[in-house]
């Protein structure tokens, strides 16, 4: 279980989530060298709103 501190800033939790889920094997992993705050964004994106089309 993994609890963010309120002091963890949002660019610290989108890494992490991001990490976790390609770790995990839910995401693909980007490119590292293309690997930027907004790619990891948009891919967290992308995942998030494929979880609703699987209701």
């Amino acid at each position: 279980v993994v609890e963010f501190e309120p002091t963890d800033s949002a660019t610290e939790k989108i890494e992490f989530i991001y990490r976790l889920l390609v770790h995990d094997k839910i995401i693909q992993p980007i490119p590292q060298d293309q690997i930027s705050q907004l790619a990891m964004k948009h891919r967290l994106a992308i995942w998030a709103s494929k979880l609703n089309r699987k209701k």
